[in-house]
């Protein structure tokens, strides 16, 4: 098994509201029982996905990604800058919910 099959296979949403904490678990998945996850897919180390976002309506980049045993993510919004934030929360939710 692969380290990405690994990550993606491993991702629970009670690890998720876990790790994201209830506030930023809750705006994520609001923004994903609106749609607005507007695409995803997998990538050679990881996932990666287009979001609306809420404050703006402009559409953000958010990925995930394994390297050295460690997992990254990286979102394009100024809150994804420090750590993990509603679109990424979002984006493993969609993946959760509707794998591909």
């Amino acid at each position: 098994m692969n380290d990405t099959h690994f990550l993606l296979s491993a991702l629970t949403e009670a690890r998720i509201r876990e790790t994201l904490g209830e506030r930023l678990y809750r705006q994520a998945l609001q923004l994903y029982q609106r749609g607005v996850v507007a695409a995803r897919y997998r990538t050679e180390g990881g996932i990666t996905g287009i979001i609306e976002d809420d404050e703006t309506g402009t559409p953000v980049t958010a990925k995930a990604w394994v390297g050295d045993e460690r997992l990254y993510v990286m979102c394009s919004c100024p809150e994804g800058q420090y750590g993990l934030c509603a679109h990424m929360g979002a984006l493993f939710i969609a993946w959760i919910r509707e794998p591909r």
